[in-house]
């Protein structure tokens, strides 16, 4: 039977106890560490491979795509796509008063010939003259978020379908 590490008579000043124990925290800091790089390579900290949600329609008209993680202060893209079908000679686009309050718009390409404001948020009118026959219009709002927590809202056609926006806004 081998000896006891614990019960060796060495001339070196060491604790085998604290040691193992030193060891056994390093393999949890390093477990830790990666656990942290692999969440930042998906998208728990903002751009990753699972960092964007894209909200469709039921009748798949209407798609909006946004960052799940956003940065209090950084400017990142809701992309809308809306089939030109549902859009007719103007596109009314409308963003929920719930979102509009936790973030600022900075830019809209196209820019919206009309923007109306209500109660319950900003309708956006965009028109649909120079829009190519078979193609999606494709709005994309530059959104800056003025703090952190949760963000949710709603984006849809104005007599038309809504999709949900949830992001979560970091510092």
């Amino acid at each position: 039977m081998p000896p006891d590490p614990h019960d060796l008579d060495l001339d070196v000043l060491e604790d085998m106890r604290f040691q193992e124990g030193d060891w056994r925290r390093e393999r949890v800091g390093w477990a830790v560490m990666v656990l942290i790089v692999i969440g930042a390579v998906l998208g728990a900290f903002g751009h990753g491979l699972l960092g964007y949600r894209t909200a469709t329609s039921a009748d798949g008209g209407v798609a909006v795509t946004h960052e799940a993680v956003a940065r209090r202060g950084g400017v990142t893209d809701i992309e809308v796509r809306v089939d030109p079908d549902l859009a007719g000679d103007a596109l009314q686009l409308h963003l929920s008063t719930s979102y509009l309050e936790r973030v600022q718009v900075e830019t809209i390409t196209p820019q919206p010939s009309d923007a109306v404001p209500s109660g319950d948020g900003i309708t956006f009118e965009f028109t649909t003259d120079d829009v190519d026959p078979g193609t999606d219009i494709v709005i994309r709002f530059g959104i800056r978020p003025d703090t952190v927590g949760v963000a949710r809202g709603e984006v849809g056609l104005v007599g038309g379908p809504s999709m949900d926006i949830d992001q979560v806004l970091l510092p």
